[in-house]
């Protein structure tokens, strides 16, 4: 639907700034705008001002319709309300239809779904969630020149050149010419008939409203009239349901509006005109409480009983009584059933298949990145695998220090932790617990992997040649490729590592005596950095009496013992 607005600036703190329509619903979404963007020269803060902008360049001041208003909406099965790519998907299909049917002209579209209402049916109320629909402000100006394409009922398309500053015309607000740009641009862009859809839609409303006898379609059934219903102690409908059948009795019968209430009236009914269609009608209950209930409304009586409905209908009374045919009075039904529920139809999509195109193009992607094995989760779950591989990991201390050199960043010595991958496009990094990789990746899982595999890796060891020599000093064993050559990160690896190997050789001195240092009681400490002990090993140590070739004399001078105590104790300064 399309419509001017009338005052802009209250439509657009309508549609971004007032509160969620199901804000006090407690399975409402609770959010406004779930999706915003803009079309033109403009934003989304500043959309009226940009706007108003666009109106003085051209001088279209005095122009009486400052913006447009289109809703365009999915229902449940085009969109699921749960799903905000469905959302995501809709927004994007709107950008597309409304710059195809507004070309050249500056818009701000908002996609809500706060729309959730409760439903009343045999089991009480239900709640519906909101559908998705985007609402859509239109400048009446144009900013730039544009050409329209307008496509007629045969197919023909014809092409319209608009000017810059020209304001929306006829040819724009055409309601087929809209319909049609929205079913061309579904199509396209979601992959369904849109027009086949609506089709089947209409048939699927016309068939509910023949599950239901022709004299009630117009009846609007509420909460209380269920209620009524199942009410074990009350007659099995409602009082709104006993004066229904009083108003369908006299609709049926009447051959005008004076005739309708005075059958009303003598049944107990009065009524009451309101505006130029609105009825208010009042009776007597069967339990003697006053009763008012107007035609119109959620909780009204229904539109049948509306006075532009009843003229109507007499009208066809009176025609059949000049034909000699009398009408006759509708079965008494106090509690009319309710409409079989059939399940509405779904859009079909223009695939083999008939599914959505989004859904194939993620299984085609999905099934590329399990071949390749470039998910974030398997990528995590290889550099685990090596870090856990590595015979210098013992520990959870140890894992945290060797993931570093697998491409990971592994965080949390106690309970569930984390690990970090390099995002594929290299900007920032990957976060997440270890648990989303599966059950063997939990905290408890990784530490008895560690346990198994150093505990396979000692029996190895001690069935090969070196329990022979009585085993080999722990070394690191050649390091694989890293990730990152930057020199910082390796000295960074390097720190990390010795430090927590410091740390666990300090933990299993503790263990064996009571106190003090290990090497205080004569206990050999294990290297820690095998690597850097080969290396001092080639240097010489330093010779502290190493004379000058030339003199013959030290080079450098013996150190002078210190005196231990203080060497000044003993001694007169007041003399």
């Amino acid at each position: 639907m399309i419509s001017p607005a009338g005052n802009a600036t209250a439509l657009d703190l309508y549609l971004s700034s007032s509160p969620a329509h199901d804000l006090h619903a407690p399975e409402g979404f609770k959010r406004r705008v779930e999706f915003e963007s803009t079309l033109g020269d403009c934003s989304t803060e500043t959309f009226i001002a940009d706007m108003r902008r666009t109106r003085e360049t051209f001088g279209k001041q005095s122009l009486k319709v400052e913006t447009y208003h289109v809703i365009v909406s999915q229902t449940h099965e085009e969109a699921d309300p749960l799903d905000i790519q469905a959302g995501f998907r809709q927004h994007e299909m709107v950008r597309a239809f409304i710059a195809e049917a507004f070309p050249g002209h500056q818009a701000k579209l908002t996609t809500q779904r706060d729309n959730g209402r409760y439903e009343d049916n045999a089991d009480g109320a239900v709640w519906v969630p909101g559908k998705w629909h985007s609402h859509c402000q239109i400048a009446s100006v144009s900013e730039r020149e544009a050409t329209l394409l307008r496509i007629g009922v045969d197919g023909a398309e014809t092409r319209l050149h608009y000017a810059a500053g020209r304001a929306i015309d006829g040819h724009m607000k055409d309601i087929y010419h809209l319909r049609r740009t929205n079913n061309r641009v579904i199509r396209r862009e979601l992959g369904y008939d849109n027009a086949a859809y609506v089709e089947a839609c209409r048939r699927h409303s016309a068939a509910a409203r023949d599950g239901r006898p022709v004299s009630h379609l117009g009846e609007n059934v509420t909460r209380k009239d269920y209620a009524g219903r199942a009410d074990p102690d009350g007659p099995g409908y409602s009082a709104h349901d006993a004066v229904r059948a009083k108003l369908r009795e006299a609709r049926a019968l009447a051959n005008d509006w004076d005739d309708y209430t005075d059958r009303l009236q003598a049944s107990g009914v009065q009524t009451r005109v309101t505006g130029t269609s609105g009825v208010s009608y009042a009776w007597i209950a069967a339990d003697g409480a006053e009763m008012k209930s107007r035609a119109r409304g959620k909780t009204g009586l229904g539109s049948d009983y509306t006075k532009a409905s009843v003229e109507k209908q007499c009208e066809i009374n009176a025609a059949e009584r000049a034909k000699g045919i009398e009408p006759a009075a509708p079965e008494l039904i106090m509690a009319p059933p309710s409409p079989p529920t059939t399940d509405r139809p779904v859009p079909i999509y223009l695939t083999s298949d008939g599914r959505p195109p989004w859904d194939l193009e993620f299984e085609a992607y999905a099934e590329k990145v399990r071949q390749a094995g470039e998910t974030y989760e398997e990528r995590a779950r290889q550099g685990l695998r090596k870090t856990i591989a590595d015979p210098w990991v013992t520990d959870r201390d140890r894992l945290i220090a060797a993931s570093l050199d697998y491409g990971i960043t592994v965080e949390g010595r106690t309970g569930e932790p984390t690990v970090s991958i390099a995002a594929l496009d290299g900007r920032g990094q990957f976060t997440m617990d270890t648990e989303r990789l599966g059950a063997a990746w939990t905290g408890r899982a990784l530490d008895e992997q560690i346990r198994i595999e150093r505990n396979r890796t000692t029996d190895d060891r001690n069935r090969g040649p070196e329990r022979e020599t009585g085993g080999a000093a722990e070394q690191r064993p050649t390091e694989p490729g890293r990730i990152s050559s930057a020199a910082i990160e390796d000295r960074r690896a390097q720190n990390v590592r010795r430090a927590a190997d410091q740390r666990a050789e300090e933990y299993l001195g503790k263990r064996g005596r009571p106190g003090g240092d290990p090497a205080a009681n004569g206990q050999q400490q294990p290297d820690r950095d095998a690597g850097r002990s080969s290396r001092d090993a080639d240097k010489q140590p330093r010779d502290t009496d190493r004379r000058n070739q030339d003199t013959g004399k030290p080079s450098t001078p013996p150190r002078r013992p210190r005196p231990l105590g203080n060497p000044d104790r003993g001694r007169d300064y007041g003399r």
